[in-house]
């Protein structure tokens, strides 16, 4: 086997948002065959982190009385603004692969050999003389933050107020109308479930029909006074590839448009940090002690480095682990006469997301 190096520029660090079709990673098996001149050609992995993001928006709409409510109910909780607020909740990171396609390998066959590899979409090595299931890989979230619309009516309370309350010359006495009206219902439905009001209605469905209005009466009331909170949870990925150490930005979180760009200056960001903590060298013979030489013709492999990589939002650090990293690792390589043997024929699988050796054995006894 020979190696055909091809030298381009390094991709870009920061991959926000890809479309899912581009990351389409379906496996495909590569035979020597005249029409490839035996020649099976394949990339390795860098290192990509695909990191998941949750976020909570949290939102208030401060009722119309709100500034009697002390004084009418006394509730000292109402909502007195109207605001809307994000917060980071949860983060996660996994490791994935990606095909480093400034290198390519070449794994070259003869005539008659049933040897083959098994590749990814975009050609990165996954297996010699093993065929492995199809592993469908999770679509990034690409839409961009959508605000919900909420079912919240401020002014529903004004489904049930009262002439008196409609023909009010202010404000307080309004408020104190509304107080009022809360107060009517509470005694009309304790009556109604204590069995002791004037009219009862016929039956138990009846009954339960007509709570239910009085509580969704008593409710709009209170709103008016309490106003009213909601949140909900947005969960969006993204993709970075480290190829270098330091701290960037990631995204950045804005009260008003939740989870945005790292280069919307209106939010806070958060951060990412990559420090490299293992940089392998060549693997060493056990009786001399010397580096080992890449067989010639080698399939190669990835050993990888390892990185610590740390999240980071408004100082407090949501993430902190070491991973192996393709990229910070050497290439060595297997000797292909085990895998072109006839009689008894090895087989390798790789880890995805460094390219190193997960498993190697004979293919007869492969899957047992």
């Amino acid at each position: 086997m020979t190696r055909k190096t091809l030298l381009t520029a390094v991709t870009a660090t920061l991959l926000l948002l890809l479309p899912a079709a581009a990351r389409a990673q379906a496996t495909q098996v590569l035979r020597g065959e005249k029409s490839n001149e035996y020649g099976l050609v394949y990339t390795l992995p860098m290192t990509q982190l695909r990191i998941t993001v949750e976020a909570r928006c949290t939102r208030t709409v401060a009722g119309p009385f709100a500034s009697y409510a002390k004084k009418c109910i006394g509730a000292d909780n109402a909502v007195t603004a109207n605001t809307t607020g994000w917060q980071i909740t949860q983060v996660s990171v996994a490791p994935e692969g990606i095909a480093d396609t400034s290198v390519k390998y070449l794994m070259q066959l003869k005539p008659g050999m049933n040897t083959f590899l098994t590749v990814a979409g975009d050609g990165m090595l996954r297996t010699v003389n093993a065929e492995l299931p199809e592993q469908e890989q999770e679509p990034l979230v690409t839409s961009r933050t959508v605000m919900p619309e909420s079912d919240f009516d401020p002014d529903a309370y004004l489904k049930y107020v009262t002439a008196d309350f409609l023909s009010a010359q202010s404000t307080g006495r309004q408020a104190q109308l509304l107080a009022d009206a809360i107060m009517e219902l509470r005694t009309r439905r304790q009556e109604l479930t204590m069995g002791t009001a004037d009219e009862m209605p016929p039956d138990g469905n009846a009954l339960k029909h007509t709570l239910d209005e009085l509580a969704a009466q008593e409710k709009a009331l209170m709103d008016a006074f309490l106003g009213h909170t909601e949140s909900f949870t947005l969960t969006r990925s993204y993709s970075y590839l480290p190829d270098k150490e330091g701290r960037s930005v990631l995204l950045r979180v804005s009260d008003f448009d939740g989870l945005t760009e790292a280069d919307d200056y209106a939010g806070e960001p958060l951060y990412i940090s990559v420090e490299v903590t293992n940089r392998p060298g060549l693997p060493k013979d056990e009786k001399t002690g010397a580096d080992k030489v890449l067989p010639k013709d080698a399939v190669c492999y990835v050993i990888p480095g390892a990185a610590r990589v740390t999240l980071s939002y408004r100082g407090r650090n949501l993430f902190d682990s070491e991973m192996r990293m393709a990229q910070y690792g050497i290439v060595f390589g297997l000797n292909p006469l085990l895998f072109t043997d006839r009689k008894n024929p090895a087989y390798a699988i790789f880890d995805p997301a460094t390219g190193a050796v997960s498993e190697i054995g004979q293919v007869a006894d492969f899957g047992k």
